[in-house]
Formats: structure tokens, sequence, C-alpha cells
């Protein structure tokens, strides 16, 4: 690596080596990886860095520290300063299957006061734990009323996309005749596509968009294949 970065004129520094590690193949890592450790006083370049390499698995087990595992420290960067690197964080905890809900340092109930680019996060997050976190279904009517972001709320739509079940098909239904936002609506709407025969009130909604739907449109092209292998599909 040293006379790779001499022969490109750049400075062999730590988040070259880091973002290195994450894109070599196996056997470079195996022959060329040296020890770095990471602190979370580094800058956020540094950081960021290092939570890509936890979140795509990645990492050496001891890159914060040989005696704590590296999710103790991803939760510890839900809390930074800077926005960028706590939403990155919370997307580790999402994207590893081995992490999750249980390594978050943030309370459901403090999640509307994170800046909205991590928000999107923590609801998918909370929606992946298998019990909801301990919260009551109440919780996510509560985001979606609450929150003012249509980025944020696409995330919150992701989220119940990803673990649509029917306990949270009123949810559905009555959020999609709320909603305002189109990108958040079309989420929505292809879950329940993809769930429609699990709900016959799906089905309805799901029709009745696709006709008023543009034949050449988007929408159409998503609805078919997100109901792709249901009785809706090709009706």
């Amino acid at each position: 690596m040293a006379e790779l970065c001499a022969d490109a004129g750049v400075e062999r520094s730590t988040p070259f080596w880091l973002a290195a590690r994450l894109y070599a193949p196996h056997h470079w890592i195996n022959h060329h990886w040296q020890p770095t450790t990471v602190s979370l006083t580094d800058d956020e370049i540094t950081l960021k860095w290092a939570i890509f390499l936890a979140g795509y698995d990645k990492a050496p087990e001891d890159m914060f520290s040989p005696r704590y595992d590296n999710r103790i420290f991803l939760g510890e960067l839900n809390q930074h300063e800077s926005p960028m690197l706590a939403e990155y964080s919370v997307w580790a905890l999402w994207e590893r299957p081995d992490l999750g809900f249980p390594d978050l340092r943030i309370a459901p109930d403090q999640f509307l006061k994170k800046p909205e680019n991590a928000r999107k996060w923590l609801y998918r997050l909370l929606l992946q734990s298998p019990n909801l976190g301990g919260q009551d279904l109440a919780i996510i009517e509560e985001y979606r009323t609450k929150e003012k972001s249509a980025s944020a709320r696409e995330g919150l739509a992701a989220g119940l996309a990803e673990r649509m079940a029917p306990p949270l098909h009123n949810i559905a239904l009555d959020w999609y005749d709320d909603e305002s936002d189109a990108s958040v609506q079309d989420i929505l709407l292809s879950s329940m596509a993809a769930k429609s025969d699990e709900n016959s009130d799906f089905t309805e909604v799901v029709r009745h968009r696709f006709v008023e739907a543009g034949a050449k449109g988007h929408l159409r092209k998503r609805l078919l294949a997100a109901a792709e292998g249901t009785n809706l599909y090709g009706h």
C-alpha cells in the first residue's frame, strides 16, 4: 500500500486505509492489511469509513478496541454530533443481520427529536425488530402523524412495507388515505400490492390506483412488479 500511495502521490491516511479495506478482495486483506485502531474522537471522514466497514461486515473485530465489540461503538456513534455519522451508524445497525435494535442507543420516544436523515433509518430499524422493540403499534401512528419530513416518512413507510403483516394492514390503509406525499404513497401502495392476497381492501385500493395511473407512467410498472406472484397480478 505504501508503494501504491507513493506512485499515486497521495498520503497513506487512516481514511484511505479504511476505504481500501472496504473495496479490497479478501486475498489483499489477508496479505497486506495492517492493524488500524479507530477512536470515537477521530475526524468525520475516518469515522465514516469505519462505519461503512462495520455496516458491510468488512471491519476487523478490534477496529475500535481489542476489548469491546464494534457494535458497542456503533451504538455510541448513534449520538454523535454529526448528523451524517449519526445516520450512518443507525444504518449500519439496520444493514447487518447480526445487529439490530437492541444495539441502538436512542430510545423510541427520542426518535422525533433526531435529525431527519437519522430518523428515516431509526424507523426502519425499529420496524425490523421482531417485537417492535417492545413498543405498541400505536407508536407507528404517532410517528406517521407527527413526522413532518417526507424523506423521514419514506423511511417509516419502507420499514412498514418490509414488515407488512395483518396487524399493520389498517395502519397502512389509513396512512395511505392521509398521506400527501406521492413518493410515500407509492411505497405504501407497492406494499399493499405485494400483500394483496392477504387483504381484500389492499386489492381494491391497488386496482383503483392502477386504473387511475397513466399507462406509460412509472407507477403501473412498479405495482405490476410488486404484485407479481399474487392473484392480483394480471387482473
